[in-house]
């Protein structure tokens, strides 16, 4: 059936009750949702609930979506909570039935209109990563992060594969999804996959923004070539580690790991930590894709006037590179 075919069927099915009316479109429009391929069936109902249903139509569905959207958000908080109190089994079983209200996607081909980024930087790497051909509608829903958080379950219990698995399922919604490279990594430690470690700790740094990505990032690529044996390129990771992030995990690791690194003294100067990560081939702090991205994103807010999100650009990029040009921007704008 043809979808103008379809949409005059649904429109004859329609009997000027306004009750009935609406909740029939509701219906039609959750189940071509969830068909491949059908985006412009959806898109042709919506219009229904106004050429149909008129202003009260419209107000009634905005107020339906909406009160979805809270509950879910709702849910999801629930589900952290959970997962905060070591309910494991309570904090998967609603991730799960939240998933399963989303449209399902079927191919990369699939328009997908519901994206959740985490700040709006995220949302600028998306589009200049992805560079869709399509409008990206965003909503405060985190569909990557349910993925995510599922997999963090499976993580804590030591399902190392099926972790994977789930990750792949995050980076197809968001691919600029940084805890989620981070994630995998910490994955192919674990289970001993060396290659797909190191290709996907560097991707984890291409794409990273903030100092808790650096931290952690380098921290696992300390894990990593400890338990090689090469302790000049451990030690030089966790120094970096730390410098990024002084948190206590860090520390603790620190202590256990001092038994291996031995009568290793470390660096005498910053130039040969450097080299260390030279040798290696191993990026130091952000990409150049990061600090251009950022860079046009500084240029821009000034063109634009926008005095909020030049002070948001700024911050992020003085906090990774501590370049005093930038803490200078930054104070004249106070």
């Amino acid at each position: 059936m043809a979808n103008s075919d379809i949409i005059t069927f649904i429109k004859n099915n329609l009997n000027n009750d306004f009750d009935h009316d609406f909740n029939y479109l509701m219906s039609e429009l959750i189940h071509y949702q969830k068909l491949r391929g059908g985006e412009q069936i959806v898109s042709e109902i919506m219009k229904l609930f106004k050429s149909e249903l008129g202003d009260a139509g419209v107000k009634r569905f905005n107020e339906t979506v909406q009160a979805s959207f809270n509950a879910r958000i709702d849910k999801f908080n629930e589900a952290i909570t959970c997962l905060k109190e070591q309910k494991r089994t309570e904090a998967q079983d609603i991730l799960v039935k939240l998933i399963d209200t989303f449209p399902v996607k079927k191919s990369e081909e699939d328009l997908i209109p519901i994206f959740n980024f985490q700040n709006v930087f995220e949302s600028i790497l998306f589009t200049k990563v992805i560079k869709p051909q399509n409008h990206i509608r965003q909503v405060n829903e985190p569909i990557a992060g349910y993925y995510f958080h599922l997999a963090i379950i499976l993580f804590d219990e030591k399902d190392y594969e099926e972790c994977l698995k789930m990750l792949e399922y995050v980076l197809s919604y968001n691919p600029v999804y940084i805890e989620a490279y981070l994630l995998k990594s910490e994955c192919y430690l674990q289970l001993g996959y060396n290659n797909l470690f190191f290709d996907n700790i560097k991707e984890a740094l291409l794409y990273s923004y903030t100092r808790v990505h650096f931290a952690k990032a380098y921290f696992l690529l300390g894990r990593y070539y400890l338990e090689l044996g090469n302790k000049e390129a451990a030690l030089s990771f966790f120094v970096v580690s730390k410098h990024y992030d002084k948190t206590p995990f860090i520390d603790e690791f620190m202590r256990r790991a001092n038994t291996l690194l031995g009568d290793f003294k470390g660096f005498s100067n910053p130039a040969e930590l450097l080299n260390s990560f030279n040798k290696l081939n191993i990026q130091f702090g952000p990409s150049k894709m990061i600090i251009e991205t950022l860079s046009n994103c500084i240029n821009d807010s000034k063109k634009n006037s926008n005095v909020k999100l030049l002070k948001y650009f700024l911050t992020l990029i003085f906090n990774i590179t501590q370049d005093e040009n930038y803490k200078k921007e930054l104070e004249m704008l106070k």
